[in-house]
């Protein structure tokens, strides 16, 4: 009995903590001034943020997952195509959330664009996003990490597959190097979301373009706290190419599918046994399989692929990353 209550206090414990910090982080920094030239001819007409995943803007699937974890205002800095983001955010509210667009007429990059927002982030602590990254990793730990160590900066860190720059030292959960400045090889990729400190706007100068990676690795040699949580569960992709772009969509849209077929299953027969219900989700998994390989034979013996033509044209997923914005208007091509 000991034991358990010992165990329920620490949970009650835990789970007030968590609710001390979703107080504590209140605003959010989304980068969204990157040109997207690797996404052409897509961003020749939208800036890459407003790049729609199932006619949703990209970026909006960001201010979702933030203002789920308590976020209450943002900030977002522009640069190509700065009257899209106007458009979008006309009323100046995401979800009745004051968004504030900080225009740079000359690219400052990551670090330059961090300092640039300093009059709209104040003297708090705030959340650096990338606005375009399509992810659903927890924030709340990367939260926690940060107040529980003291940190002033946090990283999110992930096996990527697209780079290993930083090297994080697990067993006091710090990031030691990056880009092998001091020695250490990188065994992790940053996931494009951190926590900040107000500190950090000290350490970059006012109008210059710069990147806050070499920035972060000084502080890092200075003596600074520059922590990291591991996050490989969820979903996460850096929408950095065409092919990437259209990953997404058929990896979501085939999710859709086997989600609606194991919906129907469970509608069909709500009294079938444990074992029963995993054999049909196994047959159901094995229609989709099916299914998917009968596509690509039909897309290999035309050398076409329709997602590529119809992309902004599909059905929203049934489980999709967020749910979309009820005043999202459909295309102009009646899809």
């Amino acid at each position: 009995m000991s034991d358990l209550l010992i165990r329920c206090s620490a949970v009650s414990k835990a789970r007030r903590f968590s609710a001390v910090v979703r107080r504590m982080i209140t605003q959010a920094f989304v980068l969204g001034a990157g040109l997207g030239l690797r996404l052409r001819p897509l961003t020749e007409d939208l800036p890459k943020p407003l790049v729609p995943i199932f006619q949703k803007p990209l970026i909006t699937f960001a201010l979702d997952h933030l203002a789920a974890a308590g976020v209450k205002s943002f900030v977002v800095n522009t640069h190509h195509l700065p009257a899209a983001f106007e458009a979008l955010f006309a009323d100046g509210l995401y979800r009745e959330h004051p968004v504030r667009l900080v225009h740079e007429p000359v690219l400052l990059e990551t670090g330059g664009g961090i300092k640039n927002a300093q009059p709209w982030l104040g003297t708090k602590p705030f959340i650096a996003y990338s606005g375009d990254v399509l992810t659903d990793l927890a924030l709340e730990p990367l939260l926690e990490a940060h107040f529980r160590s003291g940190n002033d900066v946090t990283l999110a860190l992930r096996k990527t597959g697209l780079a290993s720059n930083v090297a994080f030292r697990d067993g006091d959960g710090q990031v030691i190097d990056i880009g092998n400045r001091y020695g250490h090889p990188g065994n992790y990729d940053y996931a494009n979301v951190s926590v900040w400190s107000p500190q950090i706007f000290e350490r970059i100068p006012s109008g210059k373009k710069v990147s806050f990676i070499p920035v972060l690795a000084e502080w890092i040699g200075a003596g600074g706290r520059i922590g990291g949580v591991v996050s490989q569960e969820g979903r996460w992709w850096n929408l950095g190419s065409r092919a990437e772009y259209l990953a997404v969509h058929r990896t979501l849209s085939e999710e859709s599918v086997a989600a609606g077929l194991r919906a129907a299953v469970r509608l069909a027969h709500p009294d079938r046994t444990r074992r029963e219900r995993r054999s049909q989700r196994a047959s159901a998994r094995l229609l989709v399989d099916r299914g998917r390989l009968s596509r690509r034979r039909r897309r290999d013996r035309r050398g076409l692929d329709p997602l590529a033509r119809r992309t902004n044209c599909l059905p929203l997923p049934a489980e999709s990353l967020y749910r979309p914005h009820p005043a999202q208007r459909r295309g102009s091509d009646g899809c």
